[in-house]
């Protein structure tokens, strides 16, 4: 396991790349975009809510659907995690040239 995988679980991150390309979605839809269980997302989006990365509304129409948006602040999550995730990959192919030689 990666470091970055140990503190930010590739689930998560998927999730919030799923919510960047959807503007608005139900957790069905998200969890087979992001390609993560149904149980997985149910479970971390109070957390997420909670937060402010994430807002849940119920549907105009049919008030038993949910969706889910992200938020201005779970953009900025996510531009620093594809940073953070960069900068990490990059440093550990740095030290294995390095160790190697």
């Amino acid at each position: 396991m990666s470091l970055i995988e140990r503190y930010f679980p590739n689930e998560l991150y998927d999730v919030l790349k799923a919510l960047e390309k959807e503007k608005e979605a139900t957790t069905m839809e998200i969890s087979e975009i992001a390609g993560v269980s149904h149980s997985f997302l149910i479970n971390i989006i109070p957390s997420l809510k909670d937060k402010g990365f994430i807002s849940v509304v119920k549907g105009k129409t049919d008030k038993r659907k949910k969706f889910v948006n992200l938020t201005d602040g779970g953009r900025h999550l996510l531009r620093a995690l594809e940073i953070y995730r960069a900068t990490l990959e990059g440093n550990f192919g740095l030290i294995r040239t390095l160790v190697k030689a």
